[in-house]
């Protein structure tokens, strides 16, 4: 059982979104704390913190963090994630869980949602592809649900551990099966692909929370450039939250920035007050 079952606890959040050094536009976006970016974007010009009181008595609506990454391969993949992020503040502003067992399934159908919403986007512009990744952690009554479409990952810190929470939804299996190198996984599972050939239900983890848990939600132009090690050093620093991002960022765009970065950092702690 979560400690936080129990009490109340805190989250320190921070969110950094770039361009990178080689795309001329931005396709990623993100959910923080009620905030998002136009379409028409080339990223954040600061990191963005906000810290969030949340009941451990499920006695609060929860928070939601998310990154949208619109697909590379896909055309309008700034739509894409515009369309995925307003979505879900337009989701979340009306949907509340009346309790934990109802998390899993209101994210499920926020996913369709989402999914649906990114379809018709691309069905009113009659392009053949256009897509977005998703990843979130939802925060609720001592325990988060990561929930995610896609290759964007989030990773939780704990103990000095860093370990992926969310599923890659890629060829990366066949790939290997079949002895296919040269490329990078294509994406099988995403925000945008008619509902009529697929239903596209996200992965869900729930975990309870511990003290000094931090989760690491990003887009591959963070994981792509920069390795598991660096991030799990630049994590258990004892710098706070935002200049973490700051770093990360830094980071990815000195091994190359080949890609958007969006970094989102959320620190747990028990609220000292109770």
């Amino acid at each position: 059982m979560s400690l936080f079952n129990s009490c109340d606890y805190n989250i320190s959040a921070a969110c950094a979104c770039n361009r990178g050094l080689r795309r001329a536009n931005n396709e990623d976006n993100f959910y923080f704390d009620g905030k998002l970016m136009d379409s028409d974007n080339n990223g954040l010009e600061y990191v963005l913190t906000c810290t969030r009181r949340v009941s451990g008595h499920g006695e609060d609506d929860g928070c939601f963090f998310a990154v949208f990454d619109g697909m590379g391969g896909g055309q309008y993949g700034e739509i894409a994630s515009y369309t995925a992020a307003i979505k879900t503040y337009e989701f979340l502003d009306e949907h509340v869980p009346d309790d934990y067992t109802d998390v899993a399934e209101m994210l499920t159908d926020m996913t369709l949602i989402l999914n649906d919403a990114v379809f018709a986007e691309s069905s009113e512009r009659a392009v053949n592809q256009m897509g977005s990744t998703m990843v979130g952690c939802y925060f609720y009554d001592g325990d988060v649900w990561c929930c995610n479409t896609g290759d964007s990952k989030c990773s939780r810190l704990r103990d000095g551990e860093l370990e992926q929470i969310s599923v890659d939804h890629t060829d990366a299996e066949t790939m290997k099966l079949n002895g296919i190198t040269g490329r990078k996984p294509y994406v099988t599972r995403y925000l945008g692909i008619d509902g009529r050939e697929m239903r596209v239900v996200p992965a869900i983890f729930r975990d309870s929370l511990k003290d000094g848990d931090t989760l690491l939600i990003s887009s591959d132009g963070l994981t792509d450039m920069v390795t598991p090690e660096k991030i799990t050093e630049i994590l258990m620093g004892d710098e706070d939250e935002e200049e973490k991002a700051q770093a990360l960022l830094v980071e990815a765009l000195k091994n190359g920035g080949r890609d958007n970065v969006t970094i989102l950092i959320c620190k747990v702690t028990a609220d000292q007050g109770e």
